[in-house]
């Protein structure tokens, strides 16, 4: 079983501890963010358990979502430059249009095919989790109050959304141009995964630490 395990740890040695334990078991794609694969049942359950021991500040919280192998097909990343801005793809796909022959058509083809297969995938999940590691403050700050229209926060950098598919295009979008300070990925969460999420502690609140 594969998850998406996030955190956000008060204390800085139980926050170390936590992300040395989850190294067992998968990869760090932000700093409070492990993709991880976990198996069988049971060990999902001592997992949980050892992270709840380990939460045990007042604002703390660690968030298990499962991600099925039909929706794991499904992750979008965008990550510094990986993808052109959208002024480049627009670009290309103008350039696609005016070849007259399939010939021609096929070398820009090879160029867009990647974001043509987003726009295949658009519509087909209900709820996403946005995970994001952009490193300018105000972008980061603008793209959080972005994605705050459409869902909650779960953690500092990570959002719960629910998108129609013309509001993930909107996202997509967004997400593509502000991957050039960063990363963005969006996992998509089927209406099982979504029921079986494990939840350790509240969502992220902005008066969090705050007396």
């Amino acid at each position: 079983m594969n998850f998406v395990i996030t955190y956000d740890i008060e204390d800085d040695r139980r926050r170390i501890e936590i992300s040395e334990y989850l190294l067992r078991y998968g990869e760090r794609v932000q700093y409070s963010c492990f993709e991880v694969s976990i198996f069988p049942e049971t060990l999902v359950e001592l997992v949980s358990l050892n992270l709840r021991r380990l939460a045990l500040g007042e604002f703390d919280r660690v968030f298990l979502y499962p991600i099925s192998k039909f929706s794991r097909k499904y992750i979008i990343r965008f990550s510094f430059g990986i993808r052109d801005t959208e002024e480049s793809f627009n670009k290309l796909l103008e350039l696609f249009f005016n070849q007259r022959t399939r010939l021609q058509r096929f070398k820009y083809l090879a160029l867009i095919e990647d974001d043509i297969d987003l726009q295949i995938k658009i519509g087909r999940f209900k709820k996403y989790l946005i995970i994001y590691d952009l490193e300018d403050n105000y972008v980061r700050n603008r793209f959080s109050k972005f994605l705050s229209q459409f869902g909650f926060r779960a953690q500092l950098s990570v959002f719960e959304v629910e998108a129609v598919p013309s509001l993930l295009t909107e996202i997509i979008l967004e997400s593509r141009r502000v991957s050039r300070y960063g990363k963005v990925y969006i996992y998509p969460l089927d209406e099982r995964s979504y029921e079986r999420i494990i939840r350790i502690g509240k969502p992220h609140s902005p008066i969090d630490g705050i007396i």
